[in-house]
């Protein structure tokens, strides 16, 4: 239970404010500092006006692209353009300044006010400023000119991020959570229950769909717009690889320092913790008893380290963990967010050479020994010369090959062909094959929205050159074919595809509300299945914690509550659940309370924790709509358009 309280309060990341994240941001000083005080303005470089606070663009950039890292970070490879605009993450961000400048001018009326020492004492405490665990004024200045800041500018953004947080702090004095709501949640998230289910795929009637001619021409005449074909592409491109103009470029010494300044994210250096351990395994299953003989294990280990033997020696004597425990228990460096919580906060306050108290984790318990410890900051330009060397040569080399672009361009935009181009600069014409807008262009891969207008222009016609990710293209529209609904006989067997699908989930539908029926006559399910011969399955027990999920049914949507509500006397959910096109009926086969014996303290502390930081939210989600709901917010021209693009 705990383990499970201490991974929701990890996954509380992916769910508070996002202004919350960008403050982090702030606090490693990588985010411009963008708003000031209503006045005068270029209204062009105008994000939004709240109040009396200006959101210049230059903030909404960096606020959208700390975003777009974070979802990305996330969600890895899943984090495609697609998911971007479903998230509104354009929207998000501008939403992130609005609340911070609000929460500003909150802090600001209620008189919060930072004093000069807990400026200098946050700012000292931020690691990219410091050297062997101390701030150094040094590598402050030289941080903050990489990144074209003064200290005066980051000072001052890190006073209103102070007020901010002394802010958030204040409306949420009075938030309290009572012992009722803990054992409440407990009991809640403690309650199981096992349902009996019948599962009904549309793909099991399709058997019994009959295709009729008339019938398969009027579902085509009502769908046809599902059918229509996009708008479709081809483009013909000579491609410029700058990889073959390295050997041209040159640079200075003042060039290779700018580059380093302009990148110095890409140098930092990660706080990490080579770590060692002794491993004591769980049981599957292990009851309270069975946990406290493995940690008493634990603790008679940790007595003899404490009294002169080697932890080596230990752990190749005592731990369960093969993988290292011949090498003295050594698992290597570790960075954060890559631990279970417990063994992180552990590792990352321990000092070097120091055992910890046995520590619990999903799997056992620990003794974590701290060998060596690498301190965040930024590794000088000397000692990463050469991929800084790289990274400059590569992107003067990307310019060059631009250059080159656009001179060919130049030559020939007049007569607009891409074959005299491509001759003059002695390269080879490509074609990708037939694309939609959004999909891959053969070897071009997804095509920029900086593209986008380039598709509108006659075909044949040379376009200006573009940068995509790794080469520069000049290119023409070779074949364009608009957007167009086929005929019926060109794709009758999608048509009859489709048509057999939705017949069939009307069948697997009916057969469902059947069962149901039958249900609420009193009929078992196991005999209301048998008339069509479904399965019925068994979910075993299991809690809320899983919500939306139940075992073997899978994601159970807004559905998953009610299951919790279910009773011997109204067993069954009086309604036909749709998961992944099947339709599901489940019927309650057993339930079990919640045992209150084993709420442990630990538990309760964690659980209050945790039902404190969630009121927090919902409290600051509050005053935040009601402050934005009071305040003038008004919109720089571009940056309506771009919301209008998103």
């Amino acid at each position: 239970m705990l383990d499970m309280i201490r991974k929701k309060q990890k996954s509380v990341i992916i769910q508070i404010v996002f202004w919350t994240i960008i403050a982090a941001f702030v606090g490693t000083i990588f985010l411009v500092w963008g708003k000031g005080e209503m006045g005068g303005g270029d209204d062009s470089q105008l994000a939004a006006a709240v109040n009396d606070t200006r959101i210049d663009l230059a903030s909404y950039q960096h606020t959208y692209q700390n975003m777009t890292d974070f979802y990305r970070e996330v969600y890895g490879v899943q984090f495609t353009p697609e998911m971007e605009k479903r998230l509104q993450i354009k929207r998000q961000a501008l939403q992130t300044l609005i609340d911070q400048a609000l929460v500003l001018e909150e802090g600001k009326r209620l008189g919060i006010r930072v004093s000069r020492d807990e400026l200098v004492e946050s700012i000292a405490r931020i690691g990219v400023f410091q050297i062997d665990g101390r701030f150094d004024r040094d590598r402050y200045i030289r941080v903050l000119s990489s990144q074209r800041m003064t200290p005066e500018q980051f000072e001052k953004g890190q006073e209103e991020q102070l007020i901010r947080e002394k802010t958030l702090k204040q409306l949420n004095e009075g938030i309290t959570v009572s012992d009722a709501e803990i054992e409440e949640t407990y009991r809640q998230q403690e309650e199981k229950v096992e349902l009996d289910f019948i599962r009904l795929s549309p793909a099991r009637f399709e058997e019994k769909v009959t295709i009729d001619e008339t019938a398969l021409g009027e579902f085509f005449n009502t769908k046809k717009e599902d059918f229509r074909l996009p708008e479709m592409f081809s483009l013909s491109y000579v491609e410029f690889d700058p990889a073959t103009f390295r050997d041209g470029v040159s640079h200075t010494p003042e060039e290779l320092e700018k580059y380093y300044r302009r990148h110095i994210d890409l140098f930092e250096i990660e706080e990490q913790v080579k770590i060692a351990h002794i491993f004591f395994r769980l049981p599957d299953g292990a009851d309270d008893k069975a946990r406290d003989e493995i940690r008493k294990k634990a603790g008679d280990v940790l007595k003899k380290i404490r009294g002169g033997e080697s932890f080596e020696k230990l752990a190749k004597n005592h731990s369960q963990d093969p993988a290292n425990s011949a090498k003295g228990g050594e698992i290597g460096f570790f960075s954060r967010g890559t631990m279970p919580p417990t063994l992180e906060a552990a590792a990352f306050s321990l000092a070097v050479c120091t055992v910890s108290e046995p520590l619990l984790s999903p799997a056992g318990y620990h003794l974590l020994k701290v060998l060596d410890r690498i301190e965040p900051g930024i590794q000088p330009l000397e000692t990463v010369k050469e991929k800084v060397e790289d990274g400059l040569i590569g992107e003067k080399a990307r310019e060059l090959a631009f250059d080159r672009a656009m001179d060919i361009y130049n030559i020939h935009r007049k007569e607009g062909s891409l074959e005299a181009a491509a001759k003059s600069a002695a390269l080879q014409i490509e074609t990708t094959p037939l694309f939609a807008r959004g999909d891959e262009a053969g070897k071009l891969g997804i095509l920029p929205e900086t593209m986008e207008r380039a598709f509108t222009q006659e075909p044949g016609k040379l376009a200006r050159p573009v940068n995509l990710r790794d080469k520069v293209i000049l290119f023409a529209v070779q074949e364009r074919q608009p957007s167009r609904i086929p005929e019926l006989a060109a794709i009758k067997d999608k048509v009859e595809k489709a048509f057999r699908q939705e017949k069939a989930a009307e069948l697997a539908a009916k057969a469902a509300d059947d069962v149901l029926a039958d249900l609420r006559q009193g009929k078992p399910l196991a005999e209301a299945a048998g008339k069509i011969q479904a399965e019925v399955v068994n979910t075993g027990l299991f809690n809320r914690r899983s919500e939306p999920f139940v075992p073997l049914i899978g994601n159970f949507g807004a559905a998953f509550p009610a299951v919790f509500q279910l009773t011997q006397e109204k067993p069954f959910l009086d309604q036909v659940v749709t998961i992944e096109e099947d339709a599901v009926i489940a019927v309650l086969k057993n339930s079990q309370p919640a045992d209150m014996a084993k709420f442990t303290p630990e538990e309760r502390s964690a659980l209050h924790e945790l039902t404190l930081a969630r009121k927090q939210r919902e409290n600051i989600s509050q005053k935040l709509a009601e402050l934005n709901q009071k305040a003038k917010i008004t919109l720089g021209p571009r940056m309506q358009m771009i919301l209008e693009e998103s």
